[in-house]
């Protein structure tokens, strides 16, 4: 869903959904890691993360963040904006 950042708009009304999973992890991540450019000035987008996540799939959810911010930051690409991402498992 899209909308504004929470507290911005305090009287906008979100849309609730309910997502079910099973083992499985849900990224939430800010636009910081979406818009992260190589030096070519490419984008890393949605599908450039999700490479990522994939590369580190195997890790415990600590480390997995870890790895990924920590080869983001190595692989030269320009970050101008905040690199936030919380990890959710299923039980």
């Amino acid at each position: 869903e899209a909308g504004p950042p929470l507290g911005i708009a305090p009287k906008f009304k979100f849309k609730e959904t309910k997502i079910n999973f099973s083992n499985s992890s849900m990224y939430i991540f800010t636009d910081g890691i979406t818009e992260i450019k190589d030096t070519k000035g490419n984008m890393l987008e949605s599908d450039g993360f999700k490479d990522y996540i994939k590369k580190y799939q195997q890790n415990p959810n600590n480390e997995r963040l870890n790895k990924i911010v920590e080869d983001i930051i190595k692989s030269g690409r320009i970050q101008k904006d905040d690199l936030t991402i919380v990890v959710v498992d299923s039980l």
